[in-house]
Parts: C-alpha cells; sequence; structure tokens
C-alpha cells in the first residue's frame, strides 16, 4: 500500500481502527510500519499570513480619499481582528503528530485528553511491536481495545544468523544494501531502519507489511542503489509486489 500525499494533515480523533497493521480513519489509511515517528504536545497556532495582510493595507492606503483611506482602514482592522478570533490558539486542544517514512507528517486533534492519551499510547505500543487492537467512535471515544498476538521479534538484519538467512537471496540482498548505503557520507537513518525493517517483515513472513514497506524503496529512490550494487533479487521482488 502506498502512502499518499495528504493535502490536510489535520484530522480529529474519530472514527480511527489500528489493527493488522494498519491505521485507518476517514477514508485514509497508512501501514503502522510506514511510520518513523510518533510524539504528542500542544496544538501550534497557525502563522499570521503577514505578507497578505500587507498587501490589503497597502491596498487600503491606495484610497483617493480621506473617506475610503478611512473605510478600507476599518475594514483592514476588522479582517485582521476576525482572522485573529477564528486563529485563535485553543488550549484545551491537544494534538498526537506521526511522521512517516516519505517525510509527511499527519496531525490527530482532540479536546478530550483521555482519548489522546489512548491514542498516543496505541501507537507507542504497535511500534514496539507489544500487540494491541483499539478503536475510536464518531467522538473520539475508545470504544475496543483487543490484545493481540505480539510480533516476533528479530535483533536486526545485522544481527540475523548469517548461517539460518545464507539460502534466502532478498535477506543476503538486504544486509548489502544496509551496508553499502550505512558507508555513504549523507547517510539517512529512516532509509535505514526501512531497510532494516524489510528484513524484518521477511523474517516473520509478513508478506502484506513487505509490500507495503517495498513501496517505500520507490519513493525514497532505493531502486537506483539497488541496481548499482547489482541486487537482482531483491530488485525482482520489488517489481513483483508493486507492478
Amino acid at each position: 500500500m502506498s502512502v499518499k500525499k495528504y493535502q490536510d494533515n489535520n484530522y480529529k480523533i474519530s472514527n480511527i481502527s489500528i489493527k493488522d497493521n494498519l491505521l485507518s480513519w476517514e477514508m485514509h489509511s497508512v501501514p503502522v510500519s510506514g511510520i518513523s515517528q510518533i510524539w504528542a504536545g500542544t496544538k501550534p497556532a497557525a502563522p499570521f499570513p503577514f505578507k497578505l495582510f500587507l498587501i490589503l493595507l497597502f491596498i487600503a492606503l491606495s484610497a483617493q480619499t480621506v473617506a475610503g483611506h478611512i473605510a478600507m482602514l476599518i475594514l483592514f482592522a476588522f479582517s485582521a481582528a476576525l482572522w485573529l478570533y477564528y486563529h485563535r490558539p485553543d488550549k484545551n486542544m491537544n494534538q498526537v503528530n506521526i511522521k512517516l517514512l516519505s517525510g509527511d507528517v499527519i496531525t490527530f486533534t482532540s479536546s478530550d485528553e483521555e482519548s489522546l492519551d489512548s491514542f498516543y499510547k496505541a501507537l507507542q505500543e504497535f511500534l514496539s511491536r507489544r500487540g494491541s487492537s483499539i478503536e475510536f467512535d464518531a467522538d473520539g471515544k475508545k470504544i475496543e481495545t483487543v490484545e493481540i498476538e505480539p510480533v516476533k521479534e528479530s535483533s536486526g538484519i545485522m544481527g540475523m544468523d548469517k548461517k539460518s538467512t545464507s539460502n534466502n537471496p532478498l535477506v543476503n540482498d538486504l544486509r548489502k544494501l544496509y551496508l553499502g548505503y550505512s558507508k555513504k557520507s549523507d547517510t539517512n537513518s529512516e532509509i535505514l531502519h526501512l531497510i532494516d525493517n524489510t528484513a524484518r517483515l521477511i523474517e516473520t513472513d509478513d508478506k502484506e507489511g513487505l509490500k507495503s514497506t517495498l513501496r517505500e524503496f520507490i519513493s525514497q529512490g532505493l531502486i537506483g542503489e539497488c541496481n548499482e550494487l547489482g541486487l537482482d533479487s531483491l530488485i525482482q521482488e520489488i517489481k513483483n509486489n508493486i507492478y
């Protein structure tokens, strides 16, 4: 599953489900394996559009009569006050931010501290692979929590037993890609995490999760690295899952 580029990245904690390695809300969904970071905090105030209001002020001052000046300045002041009122910070509105491997940041907001805390902890459980499922109703209230079997852990691609994986060409290619990429001067830790997570999914035979992460190889430009290193098995696996 590919991660969409969202035009509006701000959503309410409402009708959300987190299960089967998938975070779903409204008409959207992202694989939990595609999340690189989460954090909670107060919703920041929207930045004031100074450039727009400078243009409006210039228009107001360009009136040809004194009455026109006064009328335009009153309209300008009213517009600025209306904007500040509409975008005033809500101290009761908190948020959970989710950063994806693609670089997108999705924000979920709620004025209910319990809903926000439950949502944040559920995401933490998934990312730490302890395993749980949680759903929220239209009002952002937790309606169901189900424990599921935790995903089998591995020590990562470089910690895997080489003897047990030597017959798996995909893991061998991923190990080569990990080593090759880690030697680059501009190494991106999120890319290394993506490669490492792909090896974990192969080790645990998570076919659906593997398909999602291999799509990230395309968006992150790793297909070029694979071609340079001659990782034919990995390239073929990407083609089989994407095309």
